[in-house]
């Protein structure tokens, strides 16, 4: 029997938008949350480093920038192969947290509330705070599944 000329066709409407890029908006937020975690941390210690005063450029100061210069680059590329589906990389910027933590929270324990002041408390808060969502973005609901379909087409490719 054929179709009736009075009822809609019965496709689906989809975004092409959606059928070029199937990452979960999860994954983007997370990595929007890593970037900026990253900036406030940038910031923060390049308001902490009495380098950037110091008049001679020695070794002992240019070294700080060539330690951020490899952060970044990692970081950059991290959340780049996280945005190609890349599992590992996923996995690889958790341990990158974690690594992280590590020492923060070591230096927090260690000083005293009058060594330190509440916007460093504050900073330190948020930063964590920011890397938290994105590692729980990351690894649960739809990113979490994304993930997983993305590697098995991968694999079976």
């Amino acid at each position: 029997m054929p179709a009736s000329p009075f009822q809609p066709p019965k496709t689906e409407v989809v975004d092409a938008r959606q059928i070029v890029d199937s990452r979960p908006q999860t994954v983007r937020l997370a990595s929007q949350l890593v970037l900026a975690a990253f900036a406030i941390g940038l910031v923060r210690l390049f308001s902490d480093l009495d380098i950037l005063r110091a008049e001679d450029a020695d070794l002992q100061a240019v070294f700080p920038f060539i330690v951020v210069a490899i952060l970044v680059t990692i970081t950059l590329c991290l959340i780049y192969m996280t945005h190609q589906g890349r599992n590992w990389a996923r996995w690889a910027l958790l341990a990158y947290f974690i690594l992280g933590w590590y020492p923060a929270a070591e230096a927090a324990m260690s000083m005293s509330v009058s060594e330190r002041s509440t916007l460093d408390w504050s900073l330190d808060l948020v930063i964590t705070s920011m890397e938290l969502i994105a590692a729980w973005l990351l690894f649960t609901g739809s990113s979490a599944k994304w993930f997983v379909r993305h590697r098995r087409s991968h694999t079976e490719a």
